[in-house]
């Protein structure tokens, strides 16, 4: 097909076939792809560059998350409510899902957020490649709140922001938050990707 017909769902369901078989290989061929549209993008042969469109579907398929389909989220409307109840909620878990709503962070970004990651002054959270999905490192700009909630865990690990209550030199377990929506009765409504993440 002429480059301008191409598709992202087409570019897609021909590297998904690859990806299935040689990971590196189809991570690559994304990679090559990606600077051909460019380039065509750059010459006015064609508008936008399906390859760069694929790569977040390409790295949700490598976690096993399927592509189609959502996690359960609260109503935007139903947010400020929940908020309030998490925040008057004591403990690890609270804080760190008050933070992950007001990060759009995911659980094993949250759960595995180490004190070397942030310049609190400066209100920024750089977390790295190898933690994230996309591989790819990720910078956060922190709300108020968020260095709020920064403050307020200093004291209680030296490497985790978030550690394990019963060890600070652990991580919270990722069912925490969890846990946390099932005391607050909420669970059947949303999860806490869906809660971070949709809502």
């Amino acid at each position: 097909a002429p480059i301008v017909n191409v598709t992202a769902p087409q570019l897609l369901d021909a590297i998904a076939q690859v990806a299935q078989r040689v990971p590196e290989t189809a991570s690559r061929i994304r990679q090559r792809l990606e600077a051909v549209f460019d380039d065509a993008e750059f010459r006015h042969v064609r508008e936008g560059n399906p390859a760069r469109a694929v790569r977040r579907k390409l790295a949700e398929m490598r976690t096993g998350r399927r592509v189609k389909g959502h996690f359960a989220a609260l109503p935007f409307d139903a947010v400020p409510g929940l908020v309030a109840q998490i925040r008057a909620s004591a403990g690890i878990a609270a804080r760190a899902l008050e933070f992950g709503v007001l990060t759009a962070a995911r659980t094993a970004e949250i759960v595995g957020a180490e004190w070397d990651e942030f310049d609190v002054e400066a209100g920024v959270w750089v977390v790295p490649k190898g933690r994230m999905k996309a591989r790819e490192e990720h910078t956060v700009f922190l709300a108020s709140r968020a260095v709020e909630i920064l403050e307020g865990q200093r004291r209680l690990s030296k490497r985790y922001l978030f550690p394990s209550p019963a060890d600070p030199d652990k991580p919270l377990s990722n069912m925490a938050m969890l846990t946390l929506l099932r005391r607050l009765k909420v669970d059947g409504e949303t999860t806490v990707h869906g809660l971070c993440r949709s809502s």
